[in-house]
């Protein structure tokens, strides 16, 4: 009897495995799909394939964040928001999720907001060019002209310079 209860055991663990490697080929399938339409800037069915990988792996925080994208690019701030929210709520270490988070904030035209998840972006990664610059942004947009050329000028020493190339000809930041 014991033997049986103890190949039975094995049995359901390995059914477990082959259930969880088919969930897994079925929610990454669903991904690529997604991503593809994506590419393509078929917005709405890449949220259809990333809202489906959902269902089977609800703590995806990479679609998540992708599909938080997807509503952006259809200019649903809201919804854009409610995903990378998730996404950080189930990886709290996620920069991108907080600096797209960040770009959602700053289109709905809460600066505030936005320069809020730039800063975590790069606390969490001190080497983001890109939240710095879009930081940046958000401060010129406020008329904080010191901390736009401060975070301009930490973007361009990363090696990305198009903020502070840009306030420089407009005489916003020194040379």
């Amino acid at each position: 009897m014991r033997r049986q209860v103890t190949v039975f055991i094995y049995f359901l663990s390995a059914v477990a495995i082959l259930l969880h490697g088919c969930t897994y080929q079925r929610t990454e399938r669903r991904i690529i799909r997604a991503n593809t339409y994506f590419e393509e800037g078929d917005y709405e069915d890449a949220i259809t394939y990333y809202t489906k990988a959902l269902k089977v792996n609800p703590q995806d925080a990479i679609a998540y964040n992708n599909r938080g994208l997807a509503w952006g690019k259809k200019g649903d701030y809201d919804n854009s928001i409610a995903d990378f929210t998730k996404a950080v709520e189930i990886n709290p270490q996620y920069a991108d999720a907080y600096k797209n988070r960040g770009l959602a904030y700053y289109d709905k035209g809460d600066y505030d907001s936005a320069i809020g998840n730039y800063t975590k972006a790069v606390e969490i990664n001190p080497k983001d060019a890109f939240s710095y610059n879009n930081r940046g942004i958000a401060y010129y947009d406020k008329g904080d002209y010191d901390r736009t050329c401060s975070d301009f000028q930490k973007s361009c020493e990363m090696g990305y310079c198009k903020g502070l190339d840009w306030a420089r000809k407009e005489g916003v930041c020194n040379q």
